[in-house]
């Protein structure tokens, strides 16, 4: 995508920081926009040894930037959430020439054994209105509407092995997940420990994911 140490980016939906610290260690300034205080504060703490970190409370509906202000806009496992028709205009405001806009998930693979079907059943039962989460839940012709040429997708296989905690700490990190004080909550708990001793190897389980970039 022509990215160079030079290249300008905004990271919408930043959360804690994870994608943009990739920018960063590349050398790149990039503008963390994030509503959120919790990730927000998360963020400002993590990234507060880049000197080329900047963290702002804003959305991609009002990112509070300068007009033709980045050169690149990157969305991690957020644009789900963004109003399409909004965000568009939002973010055709801030890149200056010819930009681009890189989106990314990395979603869980829809597989019938293993330990992918038993998260995704445990989701479905534990989750508070939970639906298939990540690039899987927008409309069909998202990428036609938004991205009015030059589209390229790449799917890149990215398998995980994950310990219990992990298992843990990836259900409770989502917006479905259950608080402890839920009635629910120890069930829940019991169903992620069974279906990680069930599909334990040596420790882990092998979670198969993909990521997902356009």
């Amino acid at each position: 995508m022509g990215l160079t140490r030079d290249t300008i980016v905004a990271d919408i939906g930043s959360g804690t920081g994870i994608l943009a610290r990739l920018f960063l260690d590349n050398g790149n300034r990039v503008y963390c926009i994030e509503p959120n205080d919790d990730m927000r504060a998360r963020a400002e703490s993590d990234l507060s040894g880049y000197a080329n970190a900047t963290v702002i409370e804003g959305t991609a509906e009002s990112t509070g930037l300068p007009d033709q202000s980045v050169d690149m806009i990157v969305a991690g496992q957020a644009y789900h959430w963004f109003d399409r028709e909004a965000s568009s205009r939002e973010f055709r405001r801030l890149v200056s020439g010819e930009g681009s806009l890189v989106l990314v998930w990395n979603d869980r693979v829809d597989k019938d054994t293993g330990i992918n079907a038993a998260y995704e059943e445990i989701c479905r039962k534990y989750g508070k209105g939970y639906h298939r989460s990540g690039s899987s839940v927008l409309e069909p012709d998202f990428a036609d509407q938004l991205f009015r040429e030059g589209l390229k997708k790449f799917l890149i296989p990215n398998p995980q092995k994950i310990d219990m905690e992990t298992l843990k700490g990836r259900y409770l990190s989502s917006s479905y997940s259950l608080n402890p004080d839920d009635e629910r909550y120890p069930g829940l708990i019991k169903a992620l420990e069974k279906a990680f001793e069930k599909n334990k190897k040596k420790g882990f389980v092998p979670m198969e994911y993909e990521t997902k970039v356009y």
